[in-house]
């Protein structure tokens, strides 16, 4: 089987996995811009004359970077405990299924190491 046909099993796991995550850190994205839009710095530096692309591209976007960045790190964890979900769901082998199957089976080393 070529690469197409394998990646076709792909696309629901993957939007099962990102379609929650996604939304929270657009939220955030959004959130975060509009709050260092509302900044001091952001209005001095319209006042004196800078392009909004410029303001926006140079001053506002590397500030407004922090939170989500944050909240991307708790995202990692969140799909780490997801595909524990997403892979038995979707019969699909892997980490999640192995743990999965190490908790049903009492497999206590299995489970503190994965």
């Amino acid at each position: 089987a070529n690469w197409f046909e394998r990646a076709q099993y792909f696309v629901m796991p993957a939007i099962t996995l990102g379609w929650l995550a996604s939304a929270g850190l657009m939220r955030l994205v959004r959130s975060s811009m509009l709050e260092v839009l509302d900044s001091e710095y952001i209005k001095l530096a319209r006042a004196k004359g800078v392009r909004n692309n410029s303001v926006i591209w140079k001053h506002a976007f590397k500030n407004s970077l922090i939170p989500p960045l944050t909240f991307s790190a708790l995202i990692l964890v969140g799909f780490i405990g997801g595909t524990v979900v997403t892979e038995t769901v979707f019969a699909w082998p892997g980490l999640g299924q192995m743990t999965f199957t190490a908790i049903i089976n009492n497999d206590f080393p299995l489970m503190v190491g994965a």
